[in-house]
């Protein structure tokens, strides 16, 4: 046998002891790292989509409740009110006498109104400073607008909450059970 006939020998030898030992040739190694970049690119991806829905969620959540609070405590004023004064298309104005027991026998009226300002609507009793009800209201006059309506005691509140790139908005028909 000659030199090189044993070099091939050793070679092939060397060959069949690698395979018989079960280790992982390069090509193997490669696809695996790309099987795991894949799994962890799809990984990000789903995470980055949950966290986007999340968020989408809770500002349709945020406009929301700001603009049920708002028609909520609104309605609740109208609804035990009389002398209420409201705006004209485009205009807005809220503000009413409205019934309150005060802690004895008799009932007096209280002039309550509503303001917009900068987006945050204000409740004023008596002309105070005013309590926070509703942030992220649009307009007023646009958006948000309070009106009589064709209906005797009858008045129609829209009102609009933005929140970044979300909106909401709600009518509601308020009537007036005072005498």
């Amino acid at each position: 046998m000659t030199c090189i006939d044993l070099h091939k020998m050793n070679t092939m030898n060397y060959k069949r002891m690698r395979r018989a030992e079960g280790g992982y040739t390069l090509i193997e190694l490669l696809a695996v790292l790309a099987i795991m970049a894949v799994l962890t690119g799809a990984l990000a991806m789903t995470f980055n989509l949950v966290t986007n829905v999340s968020a989408n969620s809770t500002e349709q959540f945020l406009v929301m409740s700001q603009v049920q609070v708002a028609g909520s405590t609104i309605s609740k004023d109208v609804a035990s009110s009389c002398n209420i004064t409201t705006g004209t298309a485009g205009n807005w104005h809220c503000s009413m006498s409205r019934y309150m027991w005060n802690g004895t026998d008799n009932v007096t009226t209280t002039p309550v109104e509503y303001v917009i300002t900068d987006g945050v609507l204000l409740r004023r009793v008596n002309g105070a400073q005013g309590t926070r009800i509703a942030e992220f209201i649009n307009g007023p006059g646009t958006d948000t607008t309070f009106v009589s309506s064709s209906e005797n005691n009858t008045y129609l509140l829209t009102i609009k909450a933005k929140y970044e790139n979300t909106s909401f908005s709600s009518v509601y028909k308020v009537v007036c059970k005072s005498p």
